[in-house]
This record gives structure tokens, C-alpha cells and sequence, in this order.
């Protein structure tokens, strides 16, 4: 960053701004919103833009609506809340793991240990408010010339995909399906959380360079990438919608093997211990190659012209390998349901 010019400088701070702060903010507003939707019922707030009217519990009792609304409301809703800050659970695993492979660790004082049980802690409660901060110190960097941590930044990402904006789609949808009537604030928590699930799958193909990248080059190789990435998060999502819809908790098998099958071949393509094991649930929502948390979050994300022909052969075979078994897996799943259902 020290090598920018004034303009460049603004520049990537707008970037910065735009495409990651702004979606973030607005994601967890419109999430922590729907889920007191679901807690208190705020209809008269939100039932004005329903677009099912006034009724917010009309469903009827058709296969496709297995369960009550109000017999779940309240358990949609603390999920929904819980989701905003799961991500930090994360990046709290992550820090303890790094400190308990650190070679500097010394085992005779308790405080490094109690300021890392703090961090974690915080983490965990106010994750939010986190990337909030860590956006606004990266653009604070850029324009003293300091160390930005960009990648951090795309860190956020994949693990938002995981552990929040993934399961938040699935869980909307799944309460639509069993008849709760969409409101406004619900369908506004879906669109966000697509917007970051579609950014994030594109910014795995393109890697660090995507704060490099001009507006036109980054939007023409977004829109060459979106048809591939549209069709692949429907699927993905979709096939987990249904299974969740109808048998529940259970779907947490499923995608416990999915997960467990992704980082073995993650591990044998030469993945990183930790960016294989996160490999394995992001391909759960989009076609991701894994990432390398193992160093302080920000020596990771590699661009496409420091990569070696061995990194670049082992992800492109990676690819191939997790795309072809989620499809099979997938259609499995969704084989067996509709032989069980008929």
C-alpha cells in the first residue's frame, strides 16, 4: 500500500467502503431485524410490506407445510440472532489454534492465555462490531500507508458464507416453505445474504487481485464467472432448503459427510491443515477452493501471478474433484428424498 498514489489511496478506501463495509453493515442489520421479527412479532412495523398481508401465520396443511409456524417461531428467530455472530466462533477456534501451535508460547505465565480467553470472548459477542472496526483500520492504513490487511478483509468473507450468510438463506427459505408469510424485512435478509454469498464465490476465483482490479476488468470478470456461480448456489442451496424443510436437524449429517469428503480432498490436493477443514463447508453453498488461515489472517490469498504451476494444477484439480462429488452427493440426497416422499 505504501507504493499508491493519493488517488489510488481514495480509490481503494471507496472500494473498501462499497463493496465490503456497506453489504456487511446492511447484512447484519437487516439479519439481527428479521430475527426480533420472529422473537416479537413486530407486525405492525413489517406487515404493511407483507407480501402475504396483514396474517402473518396463515399457513395450510399440506405436504409441503410439515410444520406450524408458531410452533418454530420462536426457535427461527434465536437461530437467526445466533447467526450473526457464529462467524466469530471461527475466528475465535482460529486464534486459539495459532496459539496452541505457537513455538513462542511459554507455559509458566497464565496472562497470554487469559488475554487470548478475552479475545475470544469478544469475538464471540460482539463479532459484528469487529469487522465493523477491522474494515474501518484497513482504510485507516491505506491512507497512512500502512499494512491494510486486505486479505482480512476476504477472510470475513468465506466465513461469512459458512457460517452465517449460508445457513441465513437456508433458514429463510425454510420458513417460507413451511408457510410463514415473507415479510419485507425477510426478503430484504435473503437478497443480502445472496449478495454476499454471489461476491464472496467470485472473489475465490479471483483472489487477492481483486483490490487491484479496475471497475470494468472486475465487473466483466464478474459477469463471466455469475452464470456458473448462479447455478451452482442454487443448486447447492436448494438441495439443502428441501432437506432442512423436511427432515429437520437430521440435515446436519449430510452435510457433516459432505464436509468431512471435501477437506480429504482438499488434504490431498496439499491444502493447509485449517484451509482444508474450512474447504469443506464452504463447498456446501459455492465452489470454493479453500483458504490459508494458518498465518495471522493476512499472508493468504495468493494472486494468480505469484502462484506456482504446482499450487495453480492443485487447485484446478481440487476444483474438479469437490465440484464433481457435490453434484453426485447432492443428487443422491434429493434422489432419496423424492423416492422416500413418493
Amino acid at each position: 500500500m505504501r507504493n499508491l498514489t493519493t488517488g489510488g489511496k481514495i480509490k481503494l478506501v471507496l472500494v473498501i467502503f462499497i463493496f465490503y463495509l456497506i453489504p456487511y453493515i446492511l447484512d447484519y442489520v437487516f439479519d439481527f431485524h428479521n430475527g426480533l421479527n420472529f422473537l416479537l412479532e413486530l407486525g405492525d412495523i413489517y406487515s404493511v410490506w407483507s407480501f402475504c398481508g396483514p396474517n402473518f401465520h396463515f399457513h395450510n396443511h399440506t405436504c409441503f407445510r410439515p410444520e406450524k409456524v408458531e410452533d418454530n417461531r420462536i426457535v427461527w428467530g434465536v437461530f437467526s440472532l445466533l447467526l450473526t455472530v457464529t462467524p466469530g466462533v471461527a475466528f475465535a477456534f482460529i486464534r486459539v489454534f495459532n496459539f496452541l501451535s505457537s513455538p513462542d508460547r511459554t507455559g509458566s505465565s497464565n496472562y497470554p492465555a487469559l488475554k487470548l480467553l478475552f479475545e475470544c470472548l469478544n469475538l464471540v459477542m460482539f463479532y459484528p462490531f469487529f469487522v465493523v472496526f477491522v474494515h474501518l483500520r484497513s482504510c485507516f492504513r491505506v491512507l497512512t500507508g500502512g499494512d491494510a490487511e486486505l486479505s482480512m478483509l476476504l477472510n470475513f468473507g468465506a466465513l461469512e458464507v459458512v457460517l452465517e450468510s449460508g445457513p441465513q438463506v437456508v433458514l429463510q427459505l425454510h420458513t417460507i416453505m413451511t408457510g410463514y408469510c415473507p415479510p419485507m424485512i425477510q426478503i430484504f435478509t435473503l437478497l443480502s445474504s445472496l449478495l454476499i454469498i454471489g461476491k464472496v464465490a467470485v472473489e475465490f476465483h479471483i483472489g487477492g487481485d481483486v483490490f487491484g482490479m479496475g471497475f470494468v476488468e472486475k465487473n466483466m470478470k464478474l459477469l463471466k464467472l455469475l452464470p456458473l456461480f448462479v447455478t451452482s448456489i442454487i443448486f447447492r442451496i436448494g438441495t439443502l432448503t428441501i432437506l432442512t424443510t423436511h427432515i429437520k436437524w437430521w440435515i446436519i449429517l449430510p452435510c457433516l459427510v459432505s464436509s468431512v469428503v471435501v477437506t480429504v480432498l482438499a488434504s490431498n490436493n496439499e491444502y493447509g491443515q485449517l484451509s482444508a477443514i474450512i474447504a469443506g463447508p464452504v463447498n456446501l453453498f459455492v465452489m470454493g477452493t479453500g483458504m490459508d488461515l494458518e498465518h495471522g489472517f493476512d499472508k493468504n490469498w495468493t494472486t494468480d501471478r505469484v502462484q506456482t504451476d504446482k499450487a495453480r494444477n492443485n487447485q484446478n484439480r481440487f476444483y474438479k474433484q469437490s465440484t464433481l462429488f457435490i453434484l453426485i452427493w447432492n443428487m443422491l440426497l434429493l434422489g432419496g428424498f423424492l423416492a422416500a416422499w413418493t
